[in-house]
């Protein structure tokens, strides 16, 4: 944990349930969400597909090289954080942004979007400082903040993928900053597969563009596996084999493991 600076920069500012004494900055297994160029590259073209003004809430923590390359395109970029040291460093990098330091739940009711960006997921937009959002509430009041036709990129961590079971230490173990949120895997809302992911977003209105598996790890995936496509063409299912295994034996290669996720 870092105090915070005492000038807060002026493109920054607090909401309501910002955690002072805090940081999600956690690099490390790829926690931090849209490190990885593939998700840029995902977020990257929702935003220049949008029409008109182009404005993008980028919730949650995202690398700041990510928030950047958004910015590139020429859209107006709002980030949303809980952690006061998270959001003053993204706005002393990115001076032309704006970016809100609290809980998705003080965001403001009657400003809309374009493009809503949470490729970390709903999980770290809560705050102790606050109410205790659901993951169904969390998205609720994201997809309140899109406008007519816009557009939602969402990420959504696999409870049992290969990169929690092959893990020397359990994910309830980990008691970093980064780790905390309020209801975890005990949240009902929350969808348990892809399928009812889809389910839970056609429900809301919206419409599934494209979906993707993502490897090796979460937050910084070097291949992108789309529903319906190479994995289910037996003539490409081999060299999609191959192709995931040399990712985890590159993301794993000197890291103590259970078993070896090549497998």
């Amino acid at each position: 944990m870092t105090m915070p600076d005492t000038v807060v920069p002026s493109n920054l500012r607090l909401i309501g349930g910002e955690m002072l004494v805090w940081s999600d900055d956690d690099a490390t297994a790829g926690r931090v969400a849209a490190h990885g160029r593939l998700l840029g590259t995902l977020a990257e073209r929702a935003c220049r597909a949008l029409p008109g003004a182009r404005r993008v809430l980028v919730a949650g923590p995202h690398s700041v090289a990510l928030v950047a390359r958004l910015a590139a395109t020429g859209v107006k970029i709002t980030c949303l954080v809980r952690a006061y040291a998270d959001g003053a460093a993204v706005a002393r990098r990115l001076p032309d942004a704006r970016v809100l330091c609290g809980s998705l739940a003080k965001l403001d009711a009657d400003e809309q979007f374009d493009a809503v960006v949470a490729l970390d997921g709903l999980h770290r937009l809560s705050s102790v400082e606050g109410a205790d959002l659901t993951w169904g509430e969390s998205l609720e009041r994201l997809i309140g903040a899109l406008a007519p036709d816009g557009r939602l990129v969402l990420g959504l961590d696999n409870l049992l993928g290969v990169h929690r079971l092959v893990e020397m230490t359990p994910w309830y173990a980990d008691e970093t900053d980064a780790a905390w949120s309020p209801v975890g895997e005990y949240d009902e809302s929350r969808p348990r597969s892809l399928h009812q992911l889809g389910e839970r977003l056609g429900r809301a209105g919206l419409r599934v563009a494209a979906s993707y598996a993502g490897y090796p790890l979460p937050g910084a995936p070097s291949v992108l596996v789309g529903a319906g496509g190479a994995a289910d063409d037996a003539a490409l299912r081999g060299f999609l084999d191959g192709t995931i295994s040399a990712a985890l034996g590159d993301a794993y290669a000197g890291t103590p493991v259970l078993s070896d996720p090549r497998r």
